[in-house]
């Protein structure tokens, strides 16, 4: 940790945990289809509360490809749409010369069908995401010295939250007045939601006089009840680097990676809200973490106790490893890999537990395989052997789990990619699955079948969330 961890970083709890430190491990789970909509067979489980309520996203129109956000409640068992903006109507006035005058139109760009989705749920049911929204612009095109205006749309991100108490969806401001950039929210806690966006960094002009536009990762904090987002600067201030928060905590801290622009390597960082004297987006609030000695890390989440979970270069620098991480101790664990003759994982949530789920590679031939994990009590458990045999399933990734070891991710159910939902089974062991009976979700799928079944997750994101 650099010079400013002690003064930003330094948390001391004067109590005893409010839960053991022993996790309740579990061996068996019940897995629940959380569906899809009505108009589709794909869905994605992203983030689940304290309630058992689940969001994520799923395919609205097969047909279009319009995909919703949802929420799930477990009681109902039913996905309420969390809706989006609506881009029906985006009109745009160009000027044009028609029989040697100048004749003014107005052209409608919008769209019928706007997609959206949902990263984050608090225990309040308020829910986090992005939607798209099409903004209209003049081209201007000269050719034998004729102009030529026309008018185009552009689908943008926009950072939204949708109260499930109420029903309606608020969109999030945006660094630029205009909101033409684009940006995501990822973590909502308290009030207090964490994104990303993208921003121009003020440059100098061209010789001709044009602005330079380089685009950067910035994140961003909002403050839910008083309507205010503050962009976050990268680590050390470097203008030249990307910055991204994905999750927040009980006490104000937020996590996420910084970047440089031009070089793939990541560090991971902590930002304090709380931090005192210091502005929000002072460089000083802004901590490099090191995480098993390495200068490549991703980080997914942190609990309520500080403890942040991610991937990390193993200290050999010859692949990527799941880790947990104390920032109050700074002492580092390496989770390690469901199969060390294809090592890769990757943690993606832990709850104040310190169970921690997430996705690990079991085979590369014939076919590369994933499957979800949970780790507790020192063991990494493959979930595709917790559920019981021919339950047609098989487990892709675990994403999130709640203080009450309920498990939400993706995986194939015959074929379908579908998001689920794993209820621990108190006292019960999972029973061994010959290979026939042993969970495939009919036949072995590569992590990249399963985001191209979707047609989203690649082409559609420029960061991940």
């Amino acid at each position: 940790m650099n010079k400013y961890s002690l003064s930003i970083l330094a948390v001391i709890f004067s109590t005893a945990s409010l839960y053991s430190t022993k996790s309740f491990a579990e061996d068996f789970y019940e897995i629940v289809d959380l569906g899809s909509f009505e108009g589709g067979n794909t869905s994605y489980g992203y983030s689940i509360n304290a309630t058992n309520q689940v969001v994520g996203y799923s395919i609205k129109e097969q047909d279009t490809g319009i995909i919703r956000g949802y929420l799930y409640d477990d009681g109902s068992s039913e996905l309420t749409d969390i809706g989006a903006i609506d881009n029906s109507e985006v009109l745009v006035e160009i000027t044009n010369t028609v029989d040697g005058e100048e004749l003014t139109t107005t052209e409608d760009v919008g769209v019928d069908g706007t997609s959206s989705f949902a990263f984050a749920v608090s225990d309040d049911g308020v829910v986090v995401g992005y939607t798209e929204r099409m903004f209209g612009s003049v081209t201007v095109t000269i050719a034998d010295e004729i102009t030529t205006e026309t008018a185009t749309g552009t689908l943008v991100e926009r950072a939204i939250y949708f109260d499930s108490n109420t029903l309606q969806i608020t969109e999030l401001p945006d660094f630029l007045e205009n909101g033409s950039r684009g940006m995501r929210a990822t973590a909502i806690r308290n009030n207090f939601i964490v994104g990303t966006g993208l921003y121009d960094e003020p440059d100098d002009l061209t010789d001709n006089g044009d602005e330079i536009i380089t685009i950067f990762d910035r994140a961003f904090i909002y403050d839910v009840n008083s309507a205010v987002l503050t962009k976050i600067n990268p680590l050390g201030n470097d203008l030249s680097h990307h910055i991204t928060l994905r999750d927040i905590n009980e006490s104000g801290y937020a996590v996420g990676v910084s970047a440089e622009k031009t070089i793939s390597i990541t560090n991971a960082i902590v930002f304090n809200r709380k931090v005192v004297g210091v502005d929000l987006n002072s460089p000083e609030n802004v901590v490099e973490l090191i995480i098993l000695g390495t200068n490549s890390q991703q980080v997914s989440s942190i609990n309520g106790f500080n403890k942040i979970v991610g991937k990390a270069n193993d200290t050999t620098e010859t692949y990527e490893t799941a880790y947990m991480h104390d920032i109050n101790t700074a002492v580092t664990i390496d989770l390690g890999v469901l199969n060390s003759s294809s090592p890769f994982s990757d943690a993606l949530d832990i709850n104040d537990r310190d169970q921690i789920v997430g996705i690990s590679r079991i085979k590369i031939q014939p076919t590369t395989t994933y499957s979800g994990f949970i780790y507790e009590d020192g063991e990494m458990k493959d979930l595709s052997k917790m559920i019981g045999c021919d339950t047609g399933w098989r487990i892709h990734d675990a994403r999130s789990i709640n203080n009450n070891g309920f498990i939400t991710g993706t995986g194939v159910l015959n074929g379908d990619v579908r998001a689920f939902m794993l209820r621990p089974i108190p006292d019960q062991t999972a029973p061994i699955c010959d290979d026939d009976s042993l969970n495939t979700g009919s036949g072995s799928t590569s992590l990249l079948s399963l985001l191209s079944l979707a047609g989203l997750l690649v082409i559609r994101r420029r960061y991940l969330p």
